[in-house]
């Protein structure tokens, strides 16, 4: 089999198990997730013929195939886009408040279009979509906030496995953050 047959395989068998649903239960305990990670890394292993101990981020990036913590931001990321854009249902663009609605005053938070993140001293209610939707999206830097849907896909893929090249490990969602955030201030 050539390469890309393996790749149909994985897109047509494996990617749709991993993405459905993935923005509900992508913040599911580390351990659930780790699972699911080294399922993933197993698979590509599989379909690259390479030992089952092989380091497994150049078959991520060989292979287009993003880790599902980097998946679960990048389509956390696309759903917040279309909350941003109001093209969501009312039930999910209501779970989150602008910041320009929670203050009086012109903030630089208000002006780029960020969310207002409630806090909680519940850590189940701190990995939740509606607290990570927000946090996700104030990382992303105005400039790729404002591109079509397409385009911003497109350079939210291209960062992620950027950072998936510099860091060589797959990292967990708030290394992704505080990594977006850290390229946003430059």
């Amino acid at each position: 089999m050539y390469p890309f047959q393996h790749l149909n395989i994985y897109n047509s068998l494996i990617s749709p198990y991993l993405t459905y649903g993935l923005v509900a239960w992508g913040q599911a305990a580390k351990s659930h997730i780790k699972k699911i990670l080294i399922l993933q890394k197993r698979v590509l292993r599989l379909m690259n013929f390479a030992s089952f101990n092989s380091h497994a981020v150049p078959y991520f990036i060989s292979s287009n195939i993003l880790p599902v913590n980097m998946l679960y931001f990048k389509l956390a990321s696309l759903l917040m886009l279309d909350v941003y854009h109001n093209v969501t249902h009312s039930n999910l663009s209501d779970l989150f408040t602008s910041t320009y609605k929670v203050h009086n005053y012109n903030t630089r938070s208000s002006a780029a279009g960020s969310y207002y993140v409630d806090h909680s001293q519940i850590d189940h209610l701190k990995t939740s979509f509606s607290r990570m939707g927000p946090r996700i999206w104030n990382s992303i830097p105005e400039y790729l906030r404002k591109l079509p849907k397409h385009i911003f896909k497109k350079k939210i893929t291209a960062i992620l496995f950027e950072i998936l090249r510099v860091q060589d490990t797959c990292v967990d969602i708030q290394d992704i953050i505080d990594n977006i955030s850290k390229q946003k201030e430059k």
